[in-house]
């Protein structure tokens, strides 16, 4: 399981709970997480990211269609080789989203573009998770078709 904390007013913190084999992962920008590190370790990846399944950058689509729209892209992510966990049952107003091991950087980005996400959450190694931007990307997509 996979789910964004909110802030108050509605603000996404960038804080992520994953439910892994492993136990509960708290995921956050900048900051470390070791037992993720670990879980890295047992699969054999060095990268990872965090994409979101609900909210885009065109539109809010309701919860129903956010667990659809994650069951399509965890079969993508599946079938493409990465392993990844995802929401089931995240609670009211939490985007499903989806965490991939083995993914780099620059496809986690481009994953983010063809999904619509303002930013991905992305992480290798023993380093500080960062937030990547998918808006410039979209942008530069768009203006090259």
């Amino acid at each position: 399981m996979l789910a964004s904390e909110r802030g108050l007013g509605g603000g996404l913190r960038n804080t992520y709970l994953a439910e892994t084999p492993g136990g509960r992962l708290k995921l956050r920008a900048g900051r470390p997480c070791p037992d993720l590190d670990r879980l890295l370790g047992e699969s054999g990846a060095e990268s990872w990211a965090c994409v979101s399944a609900k909210s885009t950058l065109s539109q809010r689509i309701t919860a129903d269609a956010g667990r659809a729209r994650q069951e399509l892209i965890e079969q993508y992510v599946r079938g493409i080789g990465y392993t990844c966990y995802g929401t089931r049952d995240a609670g009211e107003g939490a985007d499903p989203m989806l965490l991939i091991l083995g993914i780099t950087e620059d496809a986690a980005v481009r994953l983010g573009v063809m999904l619509e996400q303002p930013e991905v959450l992305v992480g290798r190694k023993g380093r500080c998770p960062e937030l990547r931007p998918c808006r410039k990307s979209l942008a530069a997509a768009r203006k090259a078709r």
